[in-house]
Protein backbone atom coordinates (compact mmCIF):
# COMPACT_ATOMS: atom_id res chain seq x y z
CA UNK A 1 0.00 0.00 0.00
CA UNK A 2 1.27 3.48 -0.87
CA UNK A 3 0.51 6.58 1.17
CA UNK A 4 0.65 10.16 -0.13
CA UNK A 5 0.57 13.05 2.36
CA UNK A 6 -0.27 16.44 0.84
CA UNK A 7 0.61 19.19 3.30
CA UNK A 8 -0.47 22.81 3.01
CA UNK A 9 2.20 24.65 5.06
CA UNK A 10 0.12 27.85 5.11
CA UNK A 11 -3.13 26.41 6.53
CA UNK A 12 -4.51 27.49 9.89
CA UNK A 13 -1.73 28.47 12.26
CA UNK A 14 0.87 27.16 9.82
CA UNK A 15 1.67 24.16 12.04
CA UNK A 16 1.11 21.49 9.39
CA UNK A 17 4.85 20.95 8.88
CA UNK A 18 4.91 19.37 12.35
CA UNK A 19 3.41 16.26 10.78
CA UNK A 20 6.60 15.43 8.87
CA UNK A 21 8.55 13.99 11.80
CA UNK A 22 5.48 12.14 13.08
CA UNK A 23 4.88 10.53 9.67
CA UNK A 24 8.52 9.51 9.43
CA UNK A 25 8.39 8.02 12.91
CA UNK A 26 5.20 6.06 12.14
CA UNK A 27 6.63 4.43 9.02
CA UNK A 28 10.15 3.87 10.44
CA UNK A 29 9.69 0.13 11.01
CA UNK A 30 6.96 -0.47 8.41
CA UNK A 31 7.26 -1.69 4.83
CA UNK A 32 4.54 0.58 3.44
CA UNK A 33 5.80 3.26 1.08
CA UNK A 34 4.98 6.89 1.74
CA UNK A 35 5.50 10.21 0.01
CA UNK A 36 5.22 13.73 1.46
CA UNK A 37 4.41 16.65 -0.84
CA UNK A 38 4.05 20.32 0.12
CA UNK A 39 1.70 22.65 -1.71
CA UNK A 40 3.30 25.77 -3.15
CA UNK A 41 0.35 27.79 -4.45
CA UNK A 42 -3.49 27.76 -4.51
CA UNK A 43 -4.74 24.80 -6.54
CA UNK A 44 -1.49 22.86 -6.15
CA UNK A 45 -3.04 20.20 -3.88
CA UNK A 46 -5.48 19.30 -6.65
CA UNK A 47 -2.67 18.91 -9.18
CA UNK A 48 -0.62 16.74 -6.82
CA UNK A 49 -3.55 14.44 -6.02
CA UNK A 50 -4.49 14.19 -9.69
CA UNK A 51 -0.96 13.39 -10.83
CA UNK A 52 -0.41 10.57 -8.32
CA UNK A 53 -3.90 9.10 -8.78
CA UNK A 54 -3.23 8.73 -12.50
CA UNK A 55 -0.20 6.56 -11.77
CA UNK A 56 -1.88 4.15 -9.34
CA UNK A 57 -4.25 4.01 -6.37
CA UNK A 58 -2.97 5.70 -3.23
CA UNK A 59 -4.19 6.51 0.22
CA UNK A 60 -4.07 10.27 -0.11
CA UNK A 61 -4.07 12.32 3.08
CA UNK A 62 -5.06 15.98 3.08
CA UNK A 63 -3.19 17.93 5.77
CA UNK A 64 -4.55 21.44 5.94
CA UNK A 65 -7.99 23.00 6.18
CA UNK A 66 -11.27 22.33 4.42
CA UNK A 67 -10.07 24.30 1.39
CA UNK A 68 -7.02 22.04 1.01
CA UNK A 69 -9.28 19.03 1.46
CA UNK A 70 -11.54 20.23 -1.34
CA UNK A 71 -8.56 20.56 -3.68
CA UNK A 72 -7.35 17.04 -2.83
CA UNK A 73 -10.86 15.67 -3.32
CA UNK A 74 -11.23 17.36 -6.72
CA UNK A 75 -7.89 15.91 -7.85
CA UNK A 76 -8.59 12.30 -6.86
CA UNK A 77 -12.39 12.05 -7.39
CA UNK A 78 -13.36 9.25 -9.75
CA UNK A 79 -10.18 7.23 -9.14
CA UNK A 80 -9.55 4.24 -6.91
CA UNK A 81 -7.57 6.27 -4.38
CA UNK A 82 -8.76 6.56 -0.78
CA UNK A 83 -9.06 9.90 1.01
CA UNK A 84 -7.67 10.51 4.49
CA UNK A 85 -7.92 13.76 6.46
CA UNK A 86 -5.66 15.19 9.17
CA UNK A 87 -6.32 18.53 10.90
CA UNK A 88 -4.24 21.54 9.99
CA UNK A 89 -6.66 24.30 9.05
CA UNK A 90 -8.65 26.94 10.82
CA UNK A 91 -11.80 24.86 11.38
CA UNK A 92 -11.41 21.25 10.11
CA UNK A 93 -15.20 20.98 9.87
CA UNK A 94 -15.31 17.96 7.59
CA UNK A 95 -13.25 15.96 10.06
CA UNK A 96 -15.70 16.87 12.83
CA UNK A 97 -18.53 15.68 10.61
CA UNK A 98 -16.71 12.48 9.75
CA UNK A 99 -16.34 11.66 13.43
CA UNK A 100 -19.98 12.58 14.10
CA UNK A 101 -18.86 14.69 17.08
CA UNK A 102 -18.13 11.49 18.98
CA UNK A 103 -14.40 12.07 18.73
CA UNK A 104 -14.40 15.76 17.88
CA UNK A 105 -11.01 16.35 19.51
CA UNK A 106 -9.32 14.47 16.69
CA UNK A 107 -10.24 17.44 14.48
CA UNK A 108 -8.47 19.90 16.78
CA UNK A 109 -5.17 21.47 15.78
CA UNK A 110 -3.96 20.60 19.28
CA UNK A 111 -3.42 17.11 17.87
CA UNK A 112 -0.90 18.26 15.28
CA UNK A 113 2.27 16.33 15.94
CA UNK A 114 0.41 13.51 17.69
CA UNK A 115 1.56 9.98 16.88
CA UNK A 116 -1.80 8.69 18.10
CA UNK A 117 -3.65 10.98 15.68
CA UNK A 118 -1.60 9.70 12.73
CA UNK A 119 -2.18 6.07 13.73
CA UNK A 120 -5.92 6.58 14.20
CA UNK A 121 -6.22 7.95 10.69
CA UNK A 122 -3.92 5.59 8.80
CA UNK A 123 -5.41 2.56 10.55
CA UNK A 124 -9.01 3.78 10.42
CA UNK A 125 -11.98 2.20 8.67
CA UNK A 126 -12.48 2.87 4.95
CA UNK A 127 -16.08 3.84 4.21
CA UNK A 128 -17.91 5.06 1.09
CA UNK A 129 -19.66 8.42 1.26
CA UNK A 130 -21.64 10.64 -1.08
CA UNK A 131 -20.05 13.45 -3.02
CA UNK A 132 -21.57 16.40 -4.87
CA UNK A 133 -20.31 17.55 -8.27
CA UNK A 134 -20.62 21.04 -9.72
CA UNK A 135 -19.49 22.03 -13.20
CA UNK A 136 -15.93 22.70 -12.02
CA UNK A 137 -15.66 21.28 -8.51
CA UNK A 138 -16.61 18.54 -6.08
CA UNK A 139 -17.56 18.88 -2.45
CA UNK A 140 -18.29 16.46 0.38
CA UNK A 141 -19.26 18.76 3.24
CA UNK A 142 -20.96 22.10 2.51
CA UNK A 143 -22.05 24.65 -0.06
CA UNK A 144 -23.97 27.77 0.93
CA UNK A 145 -25.12 31.20 -0.24
CA UNK A 146 -26.54 34.23 1.53
CA UNK A 147 -25.60 35.63 4.93
CA UNK A 148 -23.23 32.83 5.85
CA UNK A 149 -21.32 32.99 2.54
CA UNK A 150 -20.98 36.76 2.84
CA UNK A 151 -19.99 36.30 6.49
CA UNK A 152 -17.36 33.72 5.48
CA UNK A 153 -16.00 36.24 2.96
CA UNK A 154 -15.72 38.93 5.65
CA UNK A 155 -14.32 36.40 8.15
CA UNK A 156 -11.58 35.41 5.70
CA UNK A 157 -10.51 39.05 5.39
CA UNK A 158 -10.43 39.35 9.19
CA UNK A 159 -8.34 36.17 9.44
CA UNK A 160 -5.84 37.42 6.86
CA UNK A 161 -5.49 40.82 8.50
CA UNK A 162 -5.70 40.01 12.21
CA UNK A 163 -4.85 36.26 12.30
CA UNK A 164 -8.13 35.51 14.11
CA UNK A 165 -9.49 32.07 13.21
CA UNK A 166 -12.45 29.79 13.90
CA UNK A 167 -15.82 30.81 15.35
CA UNK A 168 -14.62 34.24 16.56
CA UNK A 169 -13.71 35.31 13.03
CA UNK A 170 -17.18 34.27 11.82
CA UNK A 171 -18.94 36.25 14.54
CA UNK A 172 -16.85 39.32 13.73
CA UNK A 173 -17.54 38.74 10.02
CA UNK A 174 -21.28 38.74 10.71
CA UNK A 175 -21.04 42.02 12.58
CA UNK A 176 -19.17 43.59 9.66
CA UNK A 177 -21.78 42.26 7.22
CA UNK A 178 -24.68 43.65 9.25
CA UNK A 179 -23.14 47.10 9.21
CA UNK A 180 -22.45 46.90 5.46
CA UNK A 181 -26.06 45.90 4.70
CA UNK A 182 -27.55 48.45 7.10
CA UNK A 183 -28.70 45.58 9.32
CA UNK A 184 -30.98 44.17 6.62
CA UNK A 185 -29.20 41.40 4.66
CA UNK A 186 -31.50 39.70 2.14
CA UNK A 187 -30.90 37.84 -1.11
CA UNK A 188 -33.16 37.29 -4.11
CA UNK A 189 -31.87 33.79 -4.85
CA UNK A 190 -33.92 31.26 -6.80
CA UNK A 191 -33.81 27.74 -5.38
CA UNK A 192 -34.60 24.78 -7.65
CA UNK A 193 -34.49 21.26 -6.21
CA UNK A 194 -34.68 18.23 -8.50
CA UNK A 195 -35.95 20.57 -11.27
CA UNK A 196 -38.79 21.78 -9.00
CA UNK A 197 -39.00 25.53 -8.40
CA UNK A 198 -39.01 26.18 -4.63
CA UNK A 199 -38.59 29.93 -4.15
CA UNK A 200 -36.93 33.00 -5.60
CA UNK A 201 -36.44 34.76 -2.26
CA UNK A 202 -35.94 36.94 -0.52
CA UNK A 203 -33.96 34.59 1.70
CA UNK A 204 -31.38 35.13 4.41
CA UNK A 205 -29.35 32.05 3.49
CA UNK A 206 -29.42 28.63 1.88
CA UNK A 207 -27.13 25.86 3.13
CA UNK A 208 -26.65 22.59 1.24
CA UNK A 209 -25.06 19.97 3.46
CA UNK A 210 -23.51 16.56 3.19
CA UNK A 211 -21.76 16.93 6.56
CA UNK A 212 -22.91 18.11 9.96
CA UNK A 213 -20.58 21.06 10.63
CA UNK A 214 -19.17 24.14 8.94
CA UNK A 215 -17.92 27.62 9.75
CA UNK A 216 -16.01 26.46 12.81
CA UNK A 217 -18.81 24.38 14.33
CA UNK A 218 -22.15 25.63 12.98
CA UNK A 219 -24.62 22.76 12.64
CA UNK A 220 -27.29 23.71 10.06
CA UNK A 221 -28.80 20.21 9.72
CA UNK A 222 -27.59 17.94 12.56
CA UNK A 223 -29.27 14.82 11.18
CA UNK A 224 -27.70 14.96 7.71
CA UNK A 225 -25.96 11.76 6.53
CA UNK A 226 -22.92 11.17 4.34
CA UNK A 227 -24.29 8.12 2.59
CA UNK A 228 -28.05 8.51 1.98
CA UNK A 229 -27.77 9.66 -1.65
CA UNK A 230 -29.18 13.13 -0.88
CA UNK A 231 -28.04 16.64 -0.11
CA UNK A 232 -29.92 18.23 2.78
CA UNK A 233 -31.02 21.80 2.08
CA UNK A 234 -31.88 24.38 4.72
CA UNK A 235 -33.08 27.80 3.60
CA UNK A 236 -34.15 30.63 5.87
CA UNK A 237 -36.53 33.41 4.92
CA UNK A 238 -35.30 37.00 5.12
CA UNK A 239 -37.09 38.68 7.98
CA UNK A 240 -36.22 41.38 10.49
CA UNK A 241 -32.86 42.01 12.13
CA UNK A 242 -34.37 40.75 15.39
CA UNK A 243 -35.25 37.48 13.65
CA UNK A 244 -31.69 37.09 12.34
CA UNK A 245 -30.20 37.78 15.77
CA UNK A 246 -32.62 35.26 17.27
CA UNK A 247 -31.84 32.55 14.70
CA UNK A 248 -28.05 33.00 14.64
CA UNK A 249 -27.18 31.44 18.05
CA UNK A 250 -29.65 28.62 17.42
CA UNK A 251 -28.12 28.06 13.98
CA UNK A 252 -24.75 27.63 15.67
CA UNK A 253 -26.13 24.83 17.86
CA UNK A 254 -28.47 23.19 15.35
CA UNK A 255 -31.58 24.06 17.38
CA UNK A 256 -33.18 26.33 14.76
CA UNK A 257 -35.00 23.67 12.75
CA UNK A 258 -38.50 24.28 14.15
CA UNK A 259 -38.34 28.06 13.95
CA UNK A 260 -40.84 29.80 11.62
CA UNK A 261 -39.20 30.77 8.35
CA UNK A 262 -36.76 27.83 8.43
CA UNK A 263 -37.35 25.27 5.66
CA UNK A 264 -35.76 21.83 5.20
CA UNK A 265 -35.67 19.76 2.02
CA UNK A 266 -33.73 16.87 0.50
CA UNK A 267 -32.57 16.74 -3.13
CA UNK A 268 -30.36 14.89 -5.55
CA UNK A 269 -29.90 17.94 -7.77
CA UNK A 270 -29.73 21.58 -6.65
CA UNK A 271 -29.69 24.81 -8.69
CA UNK A 272 -29.16 28.25 -7.12
CA UNK A 273 -29.60 31.34 -9.30
CA UNK A 274 -29.30 35.08 -8.72
CA UNK A 275 -29.74 38.08 -11.02
CA UNK A 276 -26.54 39.59 -9.62
CA UNK A 277 -23.28 37.84 -8.90
CA UNK A 278 -23.45 36.07 -5.53
CA UNK A 279 -20.81 34.80 -3.15
CA UNK A 280 -20.81 31.01 -2.86
CA UNK A 281 -19.20 29.32 0.12
CA UNK A 282 -17.82 26.00 -1.09
CA UNK A 283 -16.00 24.19 1.73
CA UNK A 284 -14.88 27.52 3.21
CA UNK A 285 -13.62 28.92 -0.09
CA UNK A 286 -15.56 31.78 -1.71
CA UNK A 287 -16.59 31.58 -5.38
CA UNK A 288 -18.40 34.28 -7.36
CA UNK A 289 -21.16 33.40 -9.85
CA UNK A 290 -24.77 34.16 -10.85
CA UNK A 291 -25.65 30.46 -10.90
CA UNK A 292 -24.40 27.19 -9.52
CA UNK A 293 -25.78 23.71 -10.10
CA UNK A 294 -24.69 20.43 -8.58
CA UNK A 295 -25.81 16.82 -8.27
CA UNK A 296 -25.18 14.06 -5.75
CA UNK A 297 -22.95 11.12 -6.63
CA UNK A 298 -23.98 8.38 -4.14
CA UNK A 299 -21.10 6.68 -2.28
CA UNK A 300 -18.66 8.05 -4.83
CA UNK A 301 -15.70 8.63 -2.51
CA UNK A 302 -13.82 6.20 -0.27
CA UNK A 303 -12.67 7.97 2.87
CA UNK A 304 -10.91 6.88 6.06
CA UNK A 305 -12.90 7.30 9.26
CA UNK A 306 -10.34 7.58 12.09
CA UNK A 307 -10.54 4.90 14.73
CA UNK A 308 -11.57 5.88 18.26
Amino acid sequence: MKHLFIINPLSGKKDSKKYVSVIEEYFKDRKDEYIIEFTQYPGHAKKIAEAYSKIQDYRIYSIGGDGTLNEVLSGMAGTGSVLGVLPGGSCNDFLKSLNNAGNINIASNKNIGSNKNIARTIEGEVISIDCARTKDNYFINILSVGIDADTAYEAAKITRKYKIIGMISYILGLIVLLFKTHFSPKYDIRIILDDEFITDGPIALCVCTNGKYYGGGFSPIPFTKFDDGFIDVCYVEAKSLWYILKIFPKFMKGTHLNEPGVHLRKARKVTLECKDEMKINLEGEILFAKEIEFEVLPKYIQVIRPSS
